[in-house]
């Protein structure tokens, strides 16, 4: 369902909670928590859930949404879509880099996708229009 975004003159913003754990330390397993809070002017509903097996229905983590994820997509994964938007996910390795680069990535993506919200990007989406253009002859 299309969602109404604010226009270029309201503020935009959101809080990400960020939390880093040892998810089990038999397994050398960590994970780390996203979850958007506060938001102003957007939906906290930014990361997009992926479902990869739908008999035993299991669901991942893919990215941080972009503006047509979020004109796109809802909030349920009880959906046609293989996809779903949600605010909080958490992400679980072995490996303390894919953790340090969730850590230092995803907050780059969101304040990428809140650039574009605040810019009104979303209202170049799903536009049609014909545009008449003139030759001119220089005498």
């Amino acid at each position: 369902m299309p969602r109404k975004y604010e226009s270029m003159s309201d503020p935009v913003s959101l809080d990400i909670f960020i939390k880093t754990f040892i998810a089990d330390p038999t397994k050398n397993l960590y994970g780390i928590t996203f979850e958007a809070i506060n938001p102003v002017g957007v939906t906290n509903h930014i990361f997009v859930i992926r479902r990869v097996d739908n008999l035993a229905a299991k669901y991942e983590y893919s990215r941080v949404a972009s503006l047509v994820d979020l004109a796109n997509l809802g909030t349920s994964g009880v959906t046609t879509l293989r996809e779903y938007l949600t605010n909080k996910v958490t992400l679980k390795t072995t490996s303390l880099e894919a953790i340090r680069t969730y850590r230092e990535g995803v907050p780059k993506a969101v304040q990428s996708l809140l650039d574009d919200v605040k810019k009104g990007a979303l209202e170049l989406i799903d536009i049609e229009e014909t545009i008449t253009l003139q030759g001119e002859l220089d005498e």
